[in-house]
């Protein structure tokens, strides 16, 4: 897009998406801070390779921007790049009219302040110039937070994490960044960008490419040992690569150079083979690559650029410089992230990792690739709908589903690609996680057989719900994976309330079968949620609006905490169906027992079979029938005149 479609995207996106911005933002602040946090959150993906969900960015951005910041807007201290990124954004006003223009300037004097913020860091004085502000109280939240900050950035720096600064602006800069800012930075061995209105358009065209697609990545240069390789072959190289050429290219590209491969980087030490490779090398890196699987990446350029060398620690390497277009990482995504992630001893020039490099454009050949390649460690079948375009959508809508626990707006995360949850920094974590005031924190996040599951209930299938995950995933003519989240999926908010109404009608069965009832009761979860959003779509006359509305008011009026902590998904309820549950379970049951005695025997047989639903939704129809029968318990008051016992139930749910 260019700069004026640019501005149109960011002001309609701002104005959509205004109210989800934490509350304590002042309301004629809060399209500007929407607009803001959206237009960094994108400029962040295009530039870096890091993906920040939308929920995050509009509620994490900018917390520490205000009195002491040092006219630093946002930090990012990116443990997978090794890098602190501090960004200071200027942005031009919405006007009153309602339009908005990239025409902000900044001047010299702006442009200097995040370096003299980061010297400060490093020379110990940050936070007394953080005390010295007398607008922050001393012993005050903001006070506290700032000092932690400080010494959290000071910490990654001195860890040997990069510095990088970025000037965002919408609009242009003065020449002072080129001439002056700009050298100063990198004399001091910083990385320096200057971002403005071209840019931003730019960012904001590739972060709508990377949302849908993942991206493509620019070229990465990768250096084949020259004694260990063979590099003659026009479509295939495998040999021997240097780590620390790997490493410069998963610090360039980030997560790009793994948009095909199946999973994220799950964490150094996430599983045992990441913890082995550290291990490794630490102790016999001239080894690791008799250890390690290596990598297998797909491209659809390579180019031998020059016969060079690394300086190695016992002398220089003689490799091939290779540049290769829109390199992916099909295989050996742990290992990559891994590299980049080691800050031991070792010297990464004398590390070599195993590669082999395929030129090939098909996409089918290319699917078939990542998808045979990851055999080290068992993919899910989820994984090859990873990155399409519809779960990429349902995530966002997900993620923008908001709610209070103990004063902090949360939301369910959803785990759409395996181990990105794991990928996320602890800030962006505190998004989804609980506050529990004993024992292991917890996150509310869910899984895409989650979904599938409860829309599956919602559409009154409970025994294809109890089914295998196969066929909600499947795409093949019985599987139910288009069904579910390509043709109609359902709104977020009536599958979230869905999954949770699952797991309070499992508690309400146990505790009737701990009391004595039939041990069918607990094979009957799906199939008595199925019912209870059955029975609501008929109090709502079968209008599919009002269902909607009724069920995203149950929803909305969930409680998410008992006062003193977070309440875990399992011991969330609502009281809507606790009221319909105590009304109908004796009823319900003893029907079932009655006529389906001899079925229930085998009562997990039985629930699972096609046509058990129907018969749970015949007895519904004749109860409501019989309730109809029957006069409104008041009747003898006037207001209650003429009306029926189910006249009186129906009151309570609507």
């Amino acid at each position: 897009m260019d700069v004026a479609e640019c501005q149109d995207y960011y002001l309609e996106w701002s104005g959509h998406h205004r109210d989800d911005v934490p509350a304590h933002i002042a309301a004629d602040k809060k399209q500007k801070r929407a607009l803001e946090c959206m237009l960094m959150r994108d400029v962040i993906y295009s530039e870096f390779g890091i993906r920040i969900e939308y929920a995050t960015a509009l509620n994490d951005f900018l917390r520490y921007d205000g009195p002491g910041d040092g006219g630093c807007d946002e930090h990012i201290i990116d443990d997978v790049g090794q890098r602190v990124i501090l960004i200071q954004s200027k942005m031009s006003d919405i006007a009153p009219d309602g339009s908005w223009t990239m025409d902000y300037h900044m001047d010299a004097g702006e442009l200097s302040r995040i370096e003299t913020f980061v010297d400060n860091i490093l020379a110990g004085t940050a936070k007394t110039e953080v005390s010295a502000v007398r607008t922050i109280a001393a012993g005050s939240t903001r006070e506290t937070e700032l000092h932690d900050r400080i010494d959290q950035i000071h910490a990654a720096i001195n860890g040997g994490y990069d510095v990088c600064l970025v000037q965002l602006c919408s609009g242009t800069f003065a020449g002072h960044w080129e001439a002056t800012q700009k050298p100063a930075i990198v004399a001091k061995g910083w990385d320096g960008r200057a971002i403005g209105l071209e840019d931003i358009a730019h960012c904001a065209t590739e972060a709508l490419q990377l949302d849908a697609t993942g991206g493509a990545p620019d070229p990465i240069t990768l250096n084949f040992i020259t004694s260990h390789s063979s590099t003659d072959d026009d479509d295939i190289i495998h040999g021997f690569i240097t780590a620390s050429s790997l490493d410069s290219a998963v610090y360039q590209e980030g997560w790009k150079l793994t948009r095909q491969n199946l999973r994220h980087f799950k964490g150094t030490n996430a599983t045992a083979a990441n913890s082995g490779m550290v291990e490794t090398l630490n102790n016999c890196p001239e080894k690791f690559h008799l250890f390690n699987n290596g990598l297998r990446i797909t491209c659809s350029a390579m180019e031998k650029i020059q016969d060079t060398t690394e300086a190695g620690a016992a002398g220089n390497i003689d490799v091939e410089e290779w540049q290769i277009e829109n390199a992916q990482i099909v295989n050996g995504g742990q290992t990559s992230f891994s590299i980049r992630r080691y800050n031991g001893p070792s010297n990464l020039v004398d590390v070599k990792i195993g590669c082999v490099l395929i030129k090939e454009e098909d996409e089918g050949v290319l699917r078939n690739i990542a998808r045979y390649s990851n055999t080290q460690e068992a993919l899910d079948d989820w994984d090859f709908h990873a990155d399409s375009d519809e779960l990429l959508l349902l995530k966002d809508n997900i993620d923008l589903i908001q709610f209070d626990v103990l004063g902090h707006q949360k939301s369910f995360y959803f785990d759409q690609k395996s181990g990105a949850f794991e990928f996320l920094s602890p800030a962006e974590k505190q998004q989804y996680r609980i506050q529990r005031n004993a024992g292991k924190a917890i996150h509310y996040r869910l899984h895409p057989s989650d979904f599938a599951k409860a829309s599956l209930v919602i559409n009154s299938e409970p025994s294809v719900a109890k089914s295998s995950a196969k066929k909600f995933h499947s795409t093949s003519a019985t599987g139910r994976y288009n069904d579910i989240f390509v043709n109609q999926p359902y709104s977020p908010k009536p599958v979230l309330y869905t999954m949770i109404l699952l797991h309070r009608c499992k508690a309400l069965l146990k505790t009737q079968v701990d009391a004595g009832a039939p041990a069918f009761y607990n094979q009957a979860v799906a199939h008595l949620s199925s019912l209870f959003l059955d029975f609501i779509l008929k109090i709502c006359n079968d209008d599919l609006d009002d269902w909607n509305d009724t069920i995203e008011g149950y929803f909305d009026a969930i409680v998410w905490h008992d006062g003193a902590q977070g309440k875990k998904i399992n011991q969330l309820g609502c009281e809507k169906f606790d009221l319909w549950f105590n009304t109908i379970i004796a009823t319900w049951g003893a029907h079932m027992h009655g006529t389906h005695s001899v079925a229930l025997q085998t009562p997990n047989s039985y629930f699972n079979g096609e046509t058990s639903y129907t018969h749970c939704s015949t007895w519904l129809d004749a109860w409501i029938v019989g309730n109809q029968a029957a006069p409104h318990p008041l009747a003898a008051q006037p207001q209650f005149a003429g009306q029926n016992m189910q006249d009186a139930i129906n009151a309570q749910f609507v």
